[in-house]
């Protein structure tokens, strides 16, 4: 049987939906639910992300990406951020292989590497970046995502394959944590979301 899930369809829903998942988020935290806050954390992250990126024209409406972001991305062929390029290889190869026309399927980390891209690279969009955040504070902040998504992702994902007992012990870090850095994403997505903050496109 093929269990269909309606989207929201407009800034109402989106809204409601939004304010009725902080509410669980929220209470979850309050009650020490901590499966529960850690299964709502990731994609209310994951929101943000792409909030964030929004910002910055990275992604538009309809959570596609746009054109900029290979023109971001390709910055980084220039000489002077060979030393980025070898520490990210990997995550560089896939973002300069996505398909823009489709709609967003890249995961939170990858996300980090497009942010960490925005930090590194040394034009317009970077430097309207840094003028609303910290670098070392952004940094900081998106090695712990990154390693809260790991955490995250082994307990969700891996937990038949692993020492349960082992597992569930870090549950409560990392229902925590990832509660910490959805609030810190959200502080830094409303910094950069300003109508004066869009890139004016040429």
């Amino acid at each position: 049987m093929k269990i269909e899930i309606d989207d929201v369809k407009n800034n109402y829903q989106k809204y409601e939906t939004y304010k009725k998942l902080k509410e669980e988020i929220k209470f979850a935290y309050n009650n020490k639910e901590y499966e529960k806050l850690i299964l709502l954390t990731y994609p209310n992250i994951e929101d943000r992300l792409n909030s964030f990126l929004k910002s910055f024209d990275i992604l538009d409406e309809n959570n596609q990406y746009t054109f900029l972001l290979k023109d971001v991305v390709f910055e980084l062929d220039k000489p002077k951020y060979i030393k980025f390029i070898k520490k990210y290889r990997k995550k560089y190869n896939k973002i300069k292989e996505i398909n823009i026309k489709k709609k967003n399927t890249i995961n939170i980390s990858d996300k980090i590497f497009i942010i960490r891209v925005l930090n590194a690279i040394n034009t317009e969009c970077s430097k309207r970046l840094h003028d609303k955040i910290d670098m070392e504070e952004l940094n900081a902040f998106l090695d712990d995502l990154d390693r809260w998504t790991r955490v995250r992702n082994e307990i969700v994902h891996a937990s038949f394959v692993k020492n349960i007992d082992a597992l569930y012990a870090r549950l409560e870090y990392a229902a925590v944590k990832g509660y910490e850095l959805s609030k810190l994403i959200d502080k830094y997505a409303k910094r950069v979301k300003s109508s004066d903050n869009k890139l004016v496109k040429n």
